[in-house]
């Protein structure tokens, strides 16, 4: 007996590594044949082209997962790869850019968008979660392999391990590089050549090591302000400034190939506003919109060395872009959105806008002047016309008549794709009349469509503001082309010049200004502060309005330093409030400055919500009555039930699940507790603050009205 199950044990143990072998080398051949036939970002190159990393990673990978899953059905490994392989394929693809797992940190950024996309897309992001699910509760083969990816995922998150630190050996060795990209002068990365899982891991890597990095590059912002501020505060002369992003903006004449025919004998050339603009340069092509806004606001190119995007790193601690330089040169800098927070909240807090705006509908606790009453059915958001008219009444009434001075940044999301059409609010005005014959979408089509809507609306603006703010500086430009049917569809459609290359329109003194040589677009800070300088501006400092694009990583110090500060954990200057106290028996309300909000949002109609799982609100206070009971009276709300405690200066006052919209707590003050010499800390912990689900990307769970000591 004892032999027999020997024998079994061995055989078993035979068979299990017969499998494990047999199926790597499956795994290998669905991997060469499917890069044989792939398109997209990897399509140049085979799995067999590729370097010796990918090996590396695809061996780990499988090993892992052939063992937890004790080699049980190992079929399903060859076909999770290939799944892999084509899920990159797909994104990157659809998304114009190599991938590392950085980016799924910003799933939940995209969603929104996804949720308007159409076809294949709400497969990825519905469908195949669902089956998932199901699988999982289901099979405990399933969770095995769950728990497998989980394990390498872990491996990526921690990457100072000493496993990951070994792999970056071994991939800087092995990786291919280039100069092909936007270093001539220092090799980059090869992602295609070097591999797709491996570039995909190694790029994430080095992005969550370079946050160490960073820590280097950080300095006193609030001086190097003040320094830049004191050498060209006399120089500017204050007036309006209007920066205008349209999202997906292209211009349908500059598609040779395609014959047009204007429904409404109404042709785009007639505008001022596209005849006379400049050209300048994006890094980006057919979306990452907040790389865009992200160089246009602060001044330096979106290298991503830290994350896909720059703007989801920023905490809401400062950091000098153009909005907070204009600021301290006693401009009002204020942004307007017709969508959701994208970027975040944090993101506008760190450039230094001070006011912020998105529809009411969206957020109806938040004062705004933008309502989506008028938007179509069938559409996006609402429309550039609708939007800038609303626009220019709120700067005329609060601006304009009371002589102050704004940066008004707006930006038009109602070009995202799919480029949904009204009929009955934007009936078709232009035909394409060999649409078979190029295989041009219906969604391209729309494109153009709107595009025609949108360059009407422009010139209507423009005009606006010429008559109403004639001083005024007004720049619009667009953050990257629409990616139309896909990234090769410009070429086929007759585009001569790059697609990274777009319009933009410069208007001065009502006057339009033309650049000959096309500039990048994080070159705009500069020319603001020329134009508003007369000149002077670029005569002193170094403008990139002539840097070459391709050499980006000369700005990568400048680069490290706004990304190092926005970065730094949000803090409140406690200092703020020295020489401020609060006195008993009065009211302090949410926009008091007696008090000191730190893991507060800003202020909202009548209260300010708390943002993440921790809050806190610092006072001083000289003295109190004695031989008296003292009593904290606050006024709040929360988001759906949430479990409270709040503590002062370290003791417990209140600890209870609170579903309110609107009370008073009397919570009992015992003596001592109350700092007469020191700040005092009034501290909120919140372990069931969530994200409301509107869109709103703030973590939030109470709404502080005012407080008041008695």
């Amino acid at each position: 007996m004892g032999k027999l199950k020997n024998l079994y044990q061995n055989s078993f143990k035979e068979k299990v590594l017969y499998r494990y072998i047999l199926f790597f080398l499956l795994t290998i051949i669905l991997l060469e044949t499917y890069s044989l036939f792939a398109i997209g970002y990897y399509q140049k190159y085979t799995f067999y082209d590729n370097s010796f990393d990918e090996y590396i990673v695809v061996f780990f990978i499988y090993t892992i997962l052939f063992f937890v899953s004790k080699g049980e059905k190992a079929y399903i490994i060859p076909v999770l790869f290939l799944f892999t392989y084509f899920l990159i394929d797909f994104v990157s693809s659809k998304y114009n850019r190599y991938l590392d797992f950085s980016d799924l940190k910003n799933i939940p950024l995209l969603f929104d968008a996804l949720l308007q996309s159409k076809g294949e897309v709400v497969y990825l992001v519905f469908v195949i979660p669902v089956i998932f699910v199901y699988l999982f509760f289901k099979s405990k083969l399933v969770r095995r392999y769950f728990i497998g990816f989980m394990f390498v995922i872990v491996l990526m998150i921690y990457p100072n391990n000493p496993l990951t630190n070994s792999f970056v050996k071994i991939f800087e060795h092995f990786s291919y590089m280039t100069t092909n990209f936007w270093s001539p002068k220092k090799p980059v990365l090869d992602f295609a050549k070097t591999g797709r899982l491996s570039s995909f891991v190694y790029s994430g890597i080095l992005k969550e090591q370079r946050h160490k990095l960073a820590k280097k590059y950080t300095t006193d912002m609030q001086k190097e302000l003040n320094n830049l501020v004191h050498k060209i505060k006399k120089h500017i002369k204050k007036r309006d400034v209007y920066l205008i992003g349209l999202e997906s903006f292209i211009l349908p004449n500059e598609l040779t190939k395609l014959k047009l025919v204007y429904l409404n004998h109404d042709s785009n050339k007639t505008y001022d506003v596209v005849s006379k603009s400049s050209r300048m340069i994006t890094s980006i092509f057919g979306g990452g919109t907040i790389q865009s806004e992200f160089e246009v606001l602060c001044g330096v190119p979106a290298l991503q060395q830290f994350s896909a995007f720059e703007f989801t790193e920023f905490t809401g601690s400062p950091t000098n872009c153009l909005p907070r330089i204009l600021q301290s040169l006693d401009f009002t800098p204020i942004v307007s959105n017709t969508y959701k927070p994208q970027p975040s909240f944090e993101a506008l807090k760190t450039v230094g806008f001070k006011k912020i705006f998105f529809p009411k509908e969206y957020f109806p606790d938040l004062p705004s002047y933008i309502t989506n009453k008028a938007k179509a059915k069938d559409e996006y958001a609402i429309s550039d016309d609708d939007f800038f008219t609303q626009n220019l009444n709120y700067i005329e009434n609060n601006f304009i008549k009371q002589n102050k001075t704004v940066f008004n940044y707006l930006f038009s999301v109602w070009g995202h794709a799919f480029h949904d059409m009204d009929s009955t609010a934007h009936p078709k005005a232009i035909e394409v009349k060999n649409k078979d014959k190029l295989s041009i979408s219906e969604s391209s089509i729309r494109a153009l469509n709107q595009s025609y809507y949108r360059i009407k609306a422009l010139q209507k603006f423009f005009d606006n503001i010429k008559k109403k703010d004639p001083d005024a500086l007004v720049i619009a430009f667009a953050d990257h082309r629409a990616v139309l049917d896909n990234a090769f569809s410009y070429k086929r459609y007759g585009l001569k010049s790059d697609v990274f290359h777009n319009y933009i329109v410069i208007m001065d003194k009502g006057k339009y200004i033309r650049y000959k040589k096309p500039f990048p677009l994080y070159a705009v800070p500069d020319i603001i502060l020329d134009r508003l300088s007369d000149g002077w501006y670029c005569k002193h400092f170094s403008c990139k309005i002539d840097s070459n694009p391709e050499d980006k990583r000369k700005f990568l110090t400048q680069y490290y330093k706004i990304m190092a500060n926005g970065m730094k954990k949000y803090v409140e200057d406690f200092t703020k409030i020295d020489g401020k106290c609060i006195r008993f028996n009065k009211i302090y309300f949410y926009n008091t400055s007696e008090l000191l909000f730190d893991g507060f949002s800003y202020k909202e109609n009548g209260f300010r919500w708390s943002d993440k799982k921790k809050s806190q609100i610092a006072f001083n206070i000289k003295s109190y009555i004695k031989n008296k009971d003292i009593y904290l009276l606050i006024r709040l709300g929360t988001l759906g039930k949430q479990d409270i405690s709040i503590y002062l200066n370290g003791h417990k006052i209140f600890d209870k699940i609170l579903c309110t919209n609107d009370t008073t707590l009397r919570l009992s003050i015992k003596k001592g507790w109350l700092d007469l010499k020191n700040t005092n800390k009034l501290k909120f912990i919140l372990p069931n603050a969530h994200l409301p689900g509107n869109g709103d990307k703030r973590v939030l769970a109470l709404k502080f009205k005012s407080l008041k000591f008695q």
